[in-house]
């Protein structure tokens, strides 16, 4: 083998992503001559040797994000990211997966609910809460699938959901199933308070009223909530109880909630109702 053809192969194998070393163990020189010779005929560190290994190892990692990504989503790397950063994405994941803990089935794919949202105009408004839209299903029944959902204000999607319950009582007052197939689906709350979750209804039932008489509180509308309110305007005695036709003013938070239960101790048993006091 003469030099120019010696020359051609150490090219032919950097360009190859044979290293400087392996090209002058094979050739009995060094590495170092090996570069200047690649130099000489217009190679550097990027034309091949660990440089090609690199993008090559890249491009796999890109063709198979790609094919990942397109066979998940539908959407090629580029659509998905900039979905992914303005959240829409994020918003598509949350619906299903909330969906899937309501134990209600979910048949959209990504690309038909950005579709039903991209005909509906109102994709930006997409949230909860008053002047929020949402997607729904029809007469709140069904699977998400479609032609059984459509986008509609957030409030109206309330108001549907109120009128099933519409002249129906509920087994259990203050216990909601939110989470179907969960450990503990069952919530029990009083007023606003959480008491927690529960493995059953009963369960949830039975922690609650636990709470309630714990706490001193009734179904009668006695003792709901926190039983005081705050008046900005005054010092001296912030706190406000009023219940029943009877109101006093205390200095702390502590006054007023110890006088609040007291209160309703005294007419659970039939005690007379103390006199107004005066605006302190």
């Amino acid at each position: 083998m003469d030099k120019a053809q010696r020359t051609e192969a150490m090219a032919a194998m950097y360009r190859q992503g044979i290293t400087l070393q392996a090209i002058g163990e094979k050739f009995g020189i060094t590495r170092e001559r090996v570069r200047q010779i690649l130099k000489s005929i217009g190679l550097n560190g990027k034309s091949g040797g660990a440089h090609f290994r690199t993008t090559s190892k890249n491009a796999g990692k890109a063709g198979r994000l790609e094919t990942r990504i397109r066979n998940k989503w539908g959407l090629d790397v580029d659509t998905w990211r900039r979905l992914r950063a303005d959240g829409t994405i994020l918003r598509y994941t949350q619906q299903r997966n909330n969906a899937r803990s309501r134990a209600i089935q979910f048949h959209l794919t990504f690309l038909q609910w950005h579709a039903i949202w991209q005909a509906s105009g109102k994709l930006e408004l997409c949230g909860r809460g008053k002047g929020k839209f949402c997607m729904s299903r029809l007469n709140d029944a069904g699977a998400y699938e479609l032609g059984n959902v459509h986008v509609q204000p957030c409030v109206e999607n309330s108001r549907e959901a109120v009128k099933k319950w519409e002249g129906k009582t509920k087994a259990y007052r203050g216990v909601f199933l939110l989470y179907p197939g969960n450990k503990n689906p069952f919530l029990a709350k009083c007023g606003k308070n959480r008491v927690g979750f529960y493995p059953t209804a009963q369960a949830a039932a039975d922690a609650r009223a636990a709470y309630m008489a714990e706490n001193g509180l009734t179904e009668s509308g006695l003792g709901r909530g926190k039983g005081w309110t705050i008046r900005r305007g005054c010092i001296a005695k912030p706190y406000q109880v009023q219940v029943c036709g009877w109101r006093d003013y205390f200095a702390t938070q502590g006054e007023a909630e110890s006088a609040y239960r007291a209160f309703v101790a005294k007419r659970l048993a039939g005690a007379p109702e103390p006199a107004e006091a005066s605006n302190g």
